[in-house]
């Protein structure tokens, strides 16, 4: 169903969020374990995240993991 895909996919974004709100560096390997999906719907969660809802979110190639924050403007 389209309906729990949509839901899946806000609850991942939500849990990055909080992770960025928190500072925490996070990998797209681990939340794919967690969330149980593929590393690449969690690399496509965060593509979205940045082009489309301006998250700063870059990746850190010498400690494997993703940095950044939150849009310093208001989302809808």
């Amino acid at each position: 169903m389209r309906t729990g895909m949509q839901r899946a996919q806000i609850e991942r974004m939500s849990f990055i969020r909080r992770l960025l709100d928190n500072g925490e560096p996070f990998n797209a390997s681990r939340l794919a374990l967690l969330f149980e999906v593929s590393s690449k719907t969690i690399n496509r969660d965060i593509e979205f995240m940045r082009d489309r809802l301006g998250y700063e979110i870059e990746y850190d190639h010498s400690i494997n993991t993703f940095v950044g924050s939150a849009p310093k403007r208001r989302i809808l």
